[in-house]
């Protein structure tokens, strides 16, 4: 809104979005969808109708800190199609009017849990994985179109994902935890300045780095430590 775009809400919670709405000073148009359902990726897509969507933002997401075996299936399900499905469908929805064009942006936030596997937290690790992934392919894909496609990388975030996912009382959540307000203005920035996949800080950037060099058991290692109560 500050660089004069106008903006789409799109989540499940009506009230919030009329809240969130209220404190945008731009045109705001809000759709109360389920993203992780093809029916509500689909509504969003009516509901915007003919506005040219100059940049898709794929934020939606959750996380569950439990064993494999000890969650329900439909758990699993429901996280594969929010984390994954949703940012597949959406893309599909709204780049081919962007190639028309000629240009776009796409900015999907990822996560540093997509460049290791996570014990403890399985589901969520590898959906990070597919988002880290297909956004690099699509990078290259769609850069001769006009349209350039960024991930940006976080690790904990102060928001509702750690009291929802059961490690808000995790090592994670216990060490440096950065505000949504910071993430936002640095996925955008690295968005508009045309990089394809950037991790949220120095320090995180430099222990991805690190794990080039180490035993493919290491990380996971210590992600499992790093998801149990601090």
């Amino acid at each position: 809104a500050e660089r004069g775009y106008d903006i789409v809400l799109a989540a499940r919670r009506r009230e919030r979005l009329e809240d969130l709405a209220a404190q945008i000073p731009k045109e705001t148009l809000f759709v109360d969808a389920d993203l992780g359902t093809p029916d509500g990726c689909q509504k969003v897509f009516e509901a915007v109708g003919d506005r040219p969507v100059e940049i898709l933002v794929n934020n939606a997401g959750f996380g569950l800190r439990r064993p494999f075996a000890q969650t329900e299936t439909s758990a699993h399900l429901d996280m594969v199609r929010l984390n994954c499905e949703a940012v597949v469908h959406l893309a599909a929805l709204f780049v081919p009017a962007m190639m028309e064009r000629q240009k776009g942006y796409v900015l999907n936030i990822g996560s540093i849990a997509g460049f290791q596997s996570g014990p403890g937290m399985a589901v969520y690790y590898a959906t990070k994985s597919f988002v880290n992934n297909i956004s690099e392919a699509l990078a290259h894909e769609l850069k001769p179109h006009g349209i350039q496609v960024s991930v940006y990388c976080p690790g904990p975030v102060a928001t509702e994902f750690g009291d929802i996912a059961g490690n808000g009382r995790s090592r994670a959540f216990n060490g440096t935890v950065a505000s949504s307000e910071d993430v936002a203005r640095g996925a955008l920035k690295a968005m508009f300045g045309g990089r394809t996949t950037v991790i949220h800080g120095a320090m995180l950037s430099l222990s991805i780095f690190a794990q080039r060099f180490a035993p493919r058991a290491l990380p996971r290692t210590v992600a499992a430590w790093m998801n149990q109560d601090g």
